[in-house]
């Protein structure tokens, strides 16, 4: 088992001290994981380093101290795990560390790669992270990026960008190739453009109690050819643009079989247009949210029922959501088929429901102005 091959850093060399150097060392450590896989583990300090953790092919452990352990990384990825390559599932993990970077908008802090296999077996933990620059206006390009990474859990974990300009760190998750059975929970994700992309055929995807604030997108689905199944429950987005936009208009669906439940949309603001929730897809259930807007004199829509042409959105339940501050609370564009609009509530909503679209059910909702 990989937890019983256990090497400490400083007994390669590391001193943890934020002045030494310490690549070297903490390769040195890693390389001496065995095949069958191991720990490698970093008491509390600051270990500087110039160079990625890469570990190809192996059952690996990335454990600290918690935020006393800082690994500070400079121009280049973090930890990079690549098992791409394994005939099979490797259980991998990284917790309880704080990992930072000494650039802005650069490189990736967690950079995962699994195999492309279908066997249902655990792979990769991320649990009890801090990814972050080494101060407020650093950070990196990506917080986490996991492809291939079914059967994956990120747990208890922050994701912080620069804090003058959420513009510069692009991502603060991505999940890609068939990310399959990911379950993302107790975390938050502030001050990114896109708080996380979901993409590549990846269903199954839960995120519960992550709060997405400060970020032009919360979440995003696009280009999800083939995936079903995308679950927010009790998850708070506070974003400039939109707030979770499942698929897009110009190439594919987003998910379908979702569920977006007992969330809580506000808007930032920003100047310009926002919609909190857009759909491109069907058969998704979304209930129990609110959502509040509070900037004057901008497009402001609730939720937006879109399709694509050809394609379109059908068989949406929305039901029983608060919807505040509006131009349009609910809106059914011309790509919209079959969607079932019932006892939604709110209230200063210059529309409350604006139907364009065919055979849509609209009864029940009390949205006034």
């Amino acid at each position: 088992m990989a937890e019983e091959i256990y090497l400490n850093v400083r007994n390669f060399g590391a001193a943890g001290n934020g002045i030494q150097n310490d690549t070297s060392f903490v390769l040195n450590a890693i390389a001496a994981v065995p095949a069958g896989g191991g720990t490698v583990y970093f008491p509390s300090g600051d270990y500087k380093l110039t160079s990625s953790l890469a570990s190809n092919g192996k059952s690996i452990y990335f454990i600290g101290e918690g935020q006393h352990t800082k690994l500070t990384f400079t121009g280049v990825n973090g930890i990079v795990i690549n098992n791409s390559l394994a005939g099979f599932k490797l259980p991998c993990g990284i917790m309880r560390l704080h990992i930072r970077t000494t650039n802005n908008g650069l490189n990736t802090g967690i950079l995962f790669t699994g195999p492309n296999e279908t066997s249902i077996e655990p792979q990769l933990t991320i649990r009890d992270v801090f990814i972050t620059g080494v101060d407020n206006a650093t950070c990196w390009h990506t917080g986490i990026n996991v492809s291939h990474g079914a059967q994956s859990i990120v747990d208890n974990f922050m994701i912080r960008g620069n804090t003058s300009n959420h513009a510069i760190q692009s991502y603060g998750m991505v999940f890609d190739d068939v990310s399959t059975d990911v379950k993302v929970c107790n975390g938050s994700v502030t001050w990114v453009n896109f708080g996380c992309e979901v993409a590549g055929a990846s269903e199954s995807v839960i995120m519960y109690a992550t709060h997405f604030v400060m970020c032009n997108v919360g979440v995003t689905t696009a280009n999800m050819a083939g995936g079903h199944h995308f679950v927010i429950d009790q998850s708070h987005i506070a974003a400039r643009v939109s707030g979770i936009i499942l698929g897009n208009a110009t190439t594919q669906q987003g998910p379908n079989h979702s569920r977006i439940t007992d969330c809580f949309f506000i808007r930032l603001p920003s100047g310009g247009a926002y919609t909190g929730l857009s759909l491109f897809s069907s058969r998704n259930i979304v209930t129990g949210n609110e959502f509040t807007f509070n900037e004057t004199g901008q497009t402001e829509t609730g939720i937006h029922v879109q399709g694509q042409s050809g394609i379109p959105a059908q068989w949406n339940l929305i039901t029983n959501n608060l919807i505040f501050n509006t131009n349009t609370a609910i809106l059914l564009g011309t790509n919209s088929d079959r969607n079932y609009v019932v006892n939604n509530m709110g209230s200063d909503n210059v529309a409350a429901v604006t139907n364009s679209g065919t055979n849509n059910t609209v009864t029940g909702n009390l949205l006034q102005s």
